[in-house]
């Protein structure tokens, strides 16, 4: 296995699972903020292009493909899939998601490294 810059064994430490819980509080903290506004902005331009399907990679938990279905009016023709490697993050994207769209059926949910993901179109 490759070492990576942070130092740690991808297998063996769960480094995302460890603060999934505190992510959304530390972003804002080492952003001071701006990351929702580069969220919004990113959520603006894919909202308003032609998709049928949004494959959001790495989604963490979820503010990206929370604001693209909030600003696209999502159609029943439409797919959303959210992937990520740690199954922690997907846990609070979910949570995340049924708050906000209790109607909202997500297309599917992939715990999986985005590098390897086999999606059919």
């Amino acid at each position: 296995m490759l070492k990576n810059a942070a130092g740690f064994k991808t297998k063996q430490d769960d480094v995302f699972g460890r603060i999934a819980s505190k992510y959304d509080l530390l972003c804002d903290l080492f952003s001071l903020g701006l990351h929702r506004l580069w969220k919004s902005r990113v959520a603006s331009i894919i909202s308003n292009e032609s998709w049928t399907t949004f494959l959001d990679t790495a989604s963490g938990t979820g503010d990206i493909a929370l604001r693209v279905i909030k600003k696209a009016k999502i159609h029943s023709a439409q797919k959303v899939v959210i992937s990520d490697i740690s199954e922690k993050m997907l846990e609070i994207a979910s949570k995340k998601f049924l708050k906000v769209f209790l109607t909202l059926r997500l297309e599917s949910w992939m715990h999986a490294r985005c590098l390897k993901l086999e999606v059919n179109q």
